[in-house]
């Protein structure tokens, strides 16, 4: 029962995302803690691929190509409403693991190319629902784009350069992008690591006790977030770098390294969209998100005990 209860909880998800959020939990929150959030969608990707990974071995390969579709279909639509990373991510798990079903889909191509069809269209029906809604207020940095975008069209205005390549060009002695959020974030990770350089910290890091002075730096407002409550530089590996340094990100890689080499190579398929979502945005400093990454994992090395 609790297998049926597990598959229907993206779908779930995506109707409290999609204009159904029941009034009631949401007074509670507004009524009991600091703010109401509509979930984020690195936490809907974890949702996604954690249902998909449980099922997997619940369901014939047959069945689980068609949830895995229908699901992905549906929700491909709302991470990009949601979050760019999270669409990148999801359409990178459907392509994997549809490969990895390669054998399957040859016995029957005929019946594939129906369930690509069928998925297409529930993709456009979705994505209809979801622009029809309000936009969801659940963006940390909304200000933030808008002052960026102006800082961003007078740099190019002011370098006048046409040297783009896929959207990335230099500017001002680091890596820019024509995205106005994705600059944001470059922005930040670049000055995060020159502050580290300037202040001998890059080894060892600045610790855990204070947030990030670039993220306090009167020159680029707004990183704090509209709420003034950011403290995170969307980036899991260079959080790494500026709390523990250079030695404290070899220190991490080698553990998830020690971690997860043991392990079949079909595991990849649910963990390289999870690290992918990872590099921008704050989900491995959240409690959910590596909770649900770590217990993914156990499960694998539970399930397989040769290991």
């Amino acid at each position: 029962m609790h297998i049926y209860l597990l598959s229907v909880t993206p779908y779930v998800i995506y109707l409290f995302n999609s204009g159904n959020y029941p009034n009631v939990i949401m007074e509670f929150f507004y009524m009991y803690s600091d703010k109401f959030q509509f979930t984020k969608g690195s936490d809907v990707l974890m949702a996604f691929v954690f249902c998909s990974f449980i099922l997997k071995d619940k369901l014939t390969k047959e069945k689980y190509m068609l949830y895995l579709n229908i699901t992905g279909g549906l929700l491909l639509p709302m991470f990009l409403t949601l979050s760019r990373a999270s669409f990148f991510s999801g359409l990178l798990f459907l392509v994997i693991s549809n490969f990895s079903l390669k054998k399957i889909i040859k016995k029957d191509i005929k019946k594939f190319i129906y369930l690509m069809l069928a998925t297409i269209l529930i993709f456009i029906l979705s994505a209809i629902r979801v622009a029809a809604l309000p936009e969801l207020d659940n963006k940390t940095n909304p200000e933030t784009i808008n002052l960026v975008q102006e800082s961003v069209n007078e740099i190019i205005v002011r370098k006048n350069t046409n040297k783009f390549f896929l959207g990335f060009y230099f500017c001002e002695g680091r890596l820019c992008s024509k995205d106005n959020t994705l600059d944001w974030r470059l922005d930040i990770w670049s000055d995060l690591v020159d502050d580290q350089i300037d202040k001998n910290k890059l080894v060892y890091g600045f610790g855990f006790n204070e947030i990030f002075e670039v993220m306090t730096d009167p020159t680029a407002p707004g990183r704090l977030g509209r709420d003034g409550l950011n403290e995170n530089v969307h980036n899991h590996i260079f959080t790494i770098i500026g709390r523990m340094g250079l030695l404290g990100l070899i220190s991490y890689l080698f553990f998830q390294l020690r971690l997860i080499s043991p392990l079949k190579s079909k595991i990849y398929i649910f963990l390289l969209p999870l690290f992918l979502v990872s590099a921008f945005d704050t989900t491995m400093e959240s409690v959910q998100f590596p909770l649900l990454y770590y217990f993914l994992i156990s499960r694998y090395y539970s399930n397989n005990s040769n290991l």
